[in-house]
């Protein structure tokens, strides 16, 4: 297992892309993903076989579906997760599977089999990683991933490229937005250290919205 990861960025700056595009490179075959704050915290190390709707831990989903022992668990904006312990905590539960010596045998309490998951590997997104225990953080290596600015011509040429895959053309797709036209596209925002990624693709689809309108009347 490589070393748990977290990157770590604003909204709106395509972590969860990132993530899928490292995947592809990697080669992993299977991506168990795990959505943090829409599930309940219990839910991760899965439920007890006596319960009628039981239902086996994320990691051992991961191994089943891959049928491979090296998946990758993909948690989806850690920080994000609730912090009671009502229904379980997915901060203690990840614990179980980050240190090797439990990892390497954990017995699932749905299927009542024991797992080795040492081999699995986990990357998680979030906003502020501030938030969670020391102890859990410290287990974890953080890569940053800033905002971007509209400056940089592989940001407007990416945002580009999204909206004509979008339309069902991604393997004709061109990117239309040269570096000088990214420049001009974010020359009023130049000199902006933190602007939301979110909020740059609004401005790039409607610029481009706009020049494809008036290509059209011409």
């Amino acid at each position: 297992m490589g070393k748990p990861t977290i990157l770590l960025g604003p909204p709106g700056v395509s972590k969860s892309r990132v993530v899928r595009k490292l995947a592809a490179a990697v080669g992993w075959q299977h991506v168990q993903r795990y959505q943090a704050d829409a599930s309940a915290d219990g839910q991760f190390a899965g439920t007890s076989k006596g319960w009628s709707n039981t239902e086996a831990s994320v990691p051992a989903r991961a191994v089943l579906a891959s049928k491979t022992a090296n998946p990758l668990v993909f948690i989806d904006e850690i920080d994000k997760a609730a912090s009671s312990q009502t229904h379980g905590s997915l901060f203690n539960s990840l614990l179980s599977f980050l240190e090797q010596e439990t990892a390497k045998n954990y017995r699932d309490q749905s299927t009542d089999c024991e797992f080795d998951f040492s081999a699995v590997s986990f990357i998680c997104t979030a906003n502020d990683v501030s938030v969670l225990p020391s102890h859990l953080r410290d287990r974890f290596r953080v890569v940053k991933v800033p905002a971007p600015r509209l400056v940089e011509p592989a940001v407007a040429g990416g945002f580009d490229h999204r909206r004509h895959a979008a339309r069902g053309r991604m393997g004709r797709v061109r990117r239309s937005v040269r570096a000088g036209r990214a420049e001009r596209h974010g020359e009023g925002l130049a000199g902006a250290r933190h602007v939301d990624a979110r909020a740059l693709q609004k401005i790039v689809r409607a610029t481009l919205e706009a020049r494809d309108t008036n290509a059209m009347r011409h």
